[in-house]
């Protein structure tokens, strides 16, 4: 059981910053994607309205 812990854990240790990284670059590109959307969805309603 120790033995199972043991090596867990410097995994653990390693993923972390990995997931951190991953989820900040991916919260960043969903922020971008958020406002490009915002900025050019609006434009293209408005475009699909007046067809």
């Amino acid at each position: 059981m120790l033995k199972r812990l043991a090596i867990k854990q410097p995994f653990k240790t390693a993923l972390a910053p990995i997931l951190g990284l991953v989820f900040k670059k991916a919260s960043e590109f969903l922020t971008f994607l958020f406002h490009f959307s915002l900025r050019y969805g609006c434009f293209w309603l408005c475009d699909t309205k007046t067809f």
